[in-house]
């Protein structure tokens, strides 16, 4: 009766430049590794028997080889990534700053200004720190504003992200002078006072209503101006600024009072 002969075949997967064989075959079917690289983690093999008298192969199930030992050296790669962020004013923000790779990362964070270039925002102190990577903004005002780039990097290579912040500055306004009593026939002039940022509309009313269009009431640059003030111009004059998010108006009991 003959006897049966086994051989080990290998199927490497992505093994490109790779000289040499991964796997041979032993004694009695077994499988013998020789030349084990850091690029061959997770190469799937199998075998394959064949007999003197079939000729058909017979493959087994394939295996995995996992390589352990030193870890490899790999390049930092950031985790977290926020592209635009808009706190209020005095707010507490927290920037993301997470990054894998071997040997651990370092963290580095600055502030790109305009007049200065790249500044490391540990040299800011006050209300910006970094904590364990991670940029901590503390009641932010708009000096805060602007680009922040986070750079993580390692003895393999280095990663980074960019992101806006964008300090949104509540409004507020108020109509100058808030009082004043004008003779009839005499020119006259209202001032729209508004703090906070975006402002992106400023409109007019009178008595709760849009200001009308009168050949002698003008509008120009957030102020009202009437060329010769009439009865009829006597009331409450009111400003409303406005932005996508946020809104505001002067104090309802501003007036224009007119004399007889």
């Amino acid at each position: 009766m003959s006897k049966a002969e086994d051989s080990v075949d290998r199927e490497t997967g992505d093994r490109r430049g790779r000289e040499g064989p991964l796997l041979g075959a032993a004694d009695g079917g077994a499988g013998r590794a020789g030349h084990i690289m850091a690029t061959d983690s997770y190469t799937r093999v199998f075998c394959t028997a064949t007999h003197r008298f079939d000729i058909a192969p017979h493959s087994s199930n394939p295996a995995r080889v996992i390589v352990t030992g030193e870890t490899m050296l790999s390049r930092p790669q950031l985790l977290l990534r926020r592209d635009i962020v808009r706190p209020w004013t005095r707010e507490d923000i927290l920037l993301p700053c997470v990054a894998r790779g071997h040997p651990l990362p370092s963290i580095r964070w600055y502030y790109e200004d305009e007049a200065r270039g790249r500044v490391d925002v540990t040299e800011s102190g006050g209300r910006v720190r970094v904590v364990e990577g991670q940029l901590f903004l503390s009641g932010v005002t708009t000096q805060e504003a602007g680009h922040y780039l986070c750079i993580a990097n390692n003895s393999a290579g280095t990663d980074s992200y960019r992101v806006n912040v964008q300090v949104r500055d509540r409004l507020s306004a108020s109509v100058e002078p808030s009082l004043q009593r004008v003779d009839l026939g005499r020119p006259t002039s209202l001032t729209c006072r508004v703090s906070g940022t975006p402002v992106t509309s400023v409109t007019w009313y009178k008595d709760g209503r849009p200001l009308p269009r009168l050949p002698r009431v003008t509008t120009y640059d957030r102020t009202v101006h009437i060329g010769q003030v009439a009865r009829e111009d006597g009331g409450m004059y009111q400003c409303l600024a406005k932005n996508d998010e946020d809104s505001t108006q002067a104090a309802p009991n501003l007036t224009s009072a007119v004399s007889t």
